[in-house]
């Protein structure tokens, strides 16, 4: 069964909604998530989220239905998707240019990625290696791919976005079959 997330139901910038996409919707997270709202508990059968993530955790579970142990492939926006969620930002690309430069510098070593994505976690401006855009395209970490917690579950940028403060997702088990980390 796939669940369509209603683009009213995701947040906006400034007008701009994420497209209808579906998350990752499991069936029997329906039967998980009512026994953790009962036991308002976090330990529902998933690993058990470390500290700080417990919450994300919790929220994609109960609320979302996100199936954390999903491996379907990544949600893109579409070129004129993309190019409408980028407008709104472009001020703000411009000005984090030079630093997203520098922070690639950096990571490029370890073969990172370092994304922009706007509130709804969209990607709209990025910097990785280019001889492995195919590779980070199928993952989800190139320009387009939707971060929201609400479609992807508990994820570095989905997360800090609800949360709005840093939070340090790092190679745990959400991604670990699509990106092989």
């Amino acid at each position: 069964m796939t669940e369509f997330l209603r683009a009213a139901n995701v947040g906006t910038l400034k007008g701009n909604v994420i497209p209808e996409v579906p998350n990752r919707h499991d069936p029997r997270i329906e039967e998980l998530a009512g026994a953790a709202s009962a036991t308002n508990s976090t330990n529902t059968g998933f690993n058990s989220a470390p500290g700080e993530l417990s919450n994300s955790w919790h929220r994609c579970l109960v609320h979302y239905h996100v199936d954390p142990k999903s491996a379907t492939t990544p949600n893109v926006v579409t070129q004129t998707e993309l190019r409408t969620s980028k407008e709104p930002a472009w001020d703000v690309i411009e000005q984090a240019r030079e630093e997203i430069d520098r922070l690639y510098a950096i990571v490029r070593q370890q073969e990172y990625v370092v994304l922009l994505c706007n509130k709804d976690g969209v990607a709209i401006h990025h910097r990785g290696d280019e001889r492995r855009a195919d590779d980070f395209k199928h993952w989800g970490i190139w320009l387009g791919g939707i971060w929201s917690e609400k479609i992807e579950g508990t994820n570095g940028i989905g997360t800090s976005i609800t949360e709005q403060r840093p939070v340090l997702v790092h190679c745990g088990p959400r991604r670990e079959t699509q990106t092989g980390q």
